[in-house]
């Protein structure tokens, strides 16, 4: 392939993800409220997700820590095996779920 093919399949992907964005019209009735929570949380912010959704929250704790917000991720597993003693009363957990169960 040529680098014109390369730079016309970025740009295309690139309208693609814009479009999808414009267009989204998903459910945004929590948000203030989740805002909120995170906002008023004295302590750190856990997330915690499996499969996909567990990559997704160890990146947005990652992102959250290196922004100055403390928070770590706990995977649901090691969660049930003691990692649960790494929350303490002020912190605020944050399940990240594709399907939203």
């Amino acid at each position: 392939m040529q680098s014109q093919s390369f730079q016309k399949i970025f740009l295309q992907t690139l309208r693609e993800e814009a479009n999808a964005l414009y267009k989204y019209n998903g459910n945004l009735d929590d948000l203030d409220s989740i805002v909120q929570v995170i906002l008023q949380t004295a302590g750190k912010i856990a997330f915690i997700g499996v499969g996909k959704s567990g990559l997704v929250a160890q990146k947005i704790a990652a992102t959250f820590s290196s922004t100055g917000t403390p928070s770590f991720f706990i995977h649901p597993t090691e969660a049930m095996h003691g990692d649960l003693g790494m929350l303490d009363t002020k912190d605020c957990v944050l399940a990240i779920s594709y399907s939203g169960e």
